[in-house]
């Protein structure tokens, strides 16, 4: 039986942003390969209840026998291709996916090499399905990872773990779930649904990996907070009830700080339009 929709999960693993841009070198990429391992490709192995397509892109400039032979042996299973891209990675996307899809919709989830997503996350996402086109789908909780083994709960309502749902059309590109070349964007180019749901995902963040910082209203968990949902490896460190709590004092000042701001900032706009409008009256006072 026709399935409705073929799937795809699209790792970035190793490509090119720009034509000018040189490919990863080779310490990049086995650095990369570690954190894979370790990380991205147990939790994608792991997933239940859902069946897609992993397509993991790199570059034709780092095509080596060594990142062959380990991409082979990581892969034996069939558990993702990989694709080697000739061109940057925004002129090849749409094309990779479309030439790969025959169902009458397609979605697309972004996932990067070095996060991680829980054993339900792809059937979560393919539940919301219903026949949509150009929609995003954000499963907003997830975990974020430090570099000394803290574990914290994060809340982001415009994250990189997002899929989007699309319907195909004969000799027209799929737009991809990179159409918002940017996911906090995605609003920009459609609808997006927010998903309540267990924590689904877990960013890791890393030496190489500067985008990502603890975020101001995360708060530290303890390791056993993974439960079973995640099949990772992961050195998780040991945390006291003081530094739980700690933690969750530091999260409750930097709400409160947002909060006030945001009155602040509030209060300021509607001074500012009521000034107006008082300058505004006076002015058609005067003119009768």
């Amino acid at each position: 039986m026709p399935q409705d929709f073929d799937h795809f999960v699209i790792t970035r693993f190793a490509v090119r942003w720009r034509a000018e841009d040189p490919p990863p070198d080779e310490a990049w990429l086995r650095y990369r390969i570690g954190l894979f391992e370790a990380v991205c490709l147990p939790s994608v192995a792991s997933q239940v209840g859902a069946q897609f397509t992993w397509l993991l892109l790199l570059d034709e400039g780092c095509r080596a026998p060594w990142l062959e032979a380990e991409l082979a042996e990581l892969g034996a299973d069939g558990v993702f291709e990989v694709v080697w891209l000739t061109d940057v990675f925004w002129s090849s996307i749409d094309r990779v996916v479309t030439e790969r899809a025959t169902a009458p919709h397609v979605i697309t989830t972004r996932l990067d090499s070095d996060d991680a997503i829980a054993r339900d996350y792809l059937g979560r996402v393919q539940a919301t399905f219903d026949g949509q086109d150009r929609l995003y789908v954000n499963f907003q909780r997830g975990f974020q990872f430090e570099r000394d083994g803290a574990l914290y709960s994060y809340l982001h309502p415009a994250n990189a773990f997002l899929s989007f749902i699309e319907r195909r059309t004969e000799n027209t590109p799929v737009r991809t779930v990179f159409s918002s070349t940017a996911h906090p964007d995605a609003a920009k180019y459609g609808d997006v649904l927010q998903v309540s749901a267990p924590p689904c995902w877990i960013i890791v963040v890393h030496g190489a990996n500067l985008l990502n910082e603890v975020h101001p209203v995360a708060w530290r968990l303890r390791p056993e907070a993974l439960g079973d949902r995640f099949e990772v490896a992961l050195p998780l460190a040991p945390v006291t009830g003081r530094d739980l709590v700690a933690s969750r004092i530091r999260t409750l000042r930097h709400q409160a700080v947002r909060v006030f701001t945001r009155w602040r900032i509030g209060k300021q706009i509607l001074l500012n339009l009521a000034q107006g409008d008082r300058v505004q009256a006076q002015r058609t006072d005067g003119s009768g």
